[in-house]
């Protein structure tokens, strides 16, 4: 049986609950990656940060109240206004944006586990210590993919001093 241990690719690189949105984004642009695991002080995993909370986040506050967005045809903004709205952005907490609602698999979970939640609306599965909380790593269709392709996997990788990089 296949466990997520055996497919999670580690993940080393994770934003602060606590640390600016500016952060966020320097981090989201430099790796070009629209899904980000955020984790607390403690190194326990708390939610994602995505290119879709961003959005939202830098949309006019009368839009995204109930249905908003359904009435959005009248508006007109400069790029200057936009702009505005990043610069406050910006000094906020990644907690204060980002989807604190996600499914995660231990490493001794069953892989079965994780494809199940991908095949969903979920597109990367962090792994997390069961006792802790601490986030170890991720699963996507990326790390499956490479299973199947017959690619050594990110632990076999590490042992032969191959691995690089750290995202899922």
């Amino acid at each position: 049986m296949l466990t997520c241990r055996e497919v999670m690719r580690p993940t080393t690189t994770p934003l602060y609950v606590d640390d600016p949105v500016a952060k966020a984004i320097d981090f989201v642009l430099t790796r070009h990656m629209g899904l980000v695991p955020v984790v607390d002080r403690q190194e326990r995993f708390v939610g994602f940060l995505s290119g879709e909370r961003l959005m939202r986040a830098l949309l006019p506050k009368h839009l995204t109240m109930v249905r908003g967005l359904d009435r959005m045809g009248y508006l007109r903004e400069s790029q200057e206004e936009l702009r505005e709205r990043l610069d406050g952005l910006e000094q906020r907490p990644i907690g204060e944006v980002m989807d604190p609602r996600a499914e995660v698999v231990h490493p001794d979970t069953p892989l079965i586990e994780a494809q199940t939640i991908l095949a969903g609306t979920q597109f990367v599965v962090p792994v997390v210590d069961p006792d802790s909380g601490r986030l170890l790593g991720a699963i996507s269709f990326f790390t499956i993919l490479a299973l199947l392709r017959g690619e050594p996997s990110w632990s076999e990788r590490l042992e032969n001093g191959q691995a690089e990089g750290t995202g899922a």
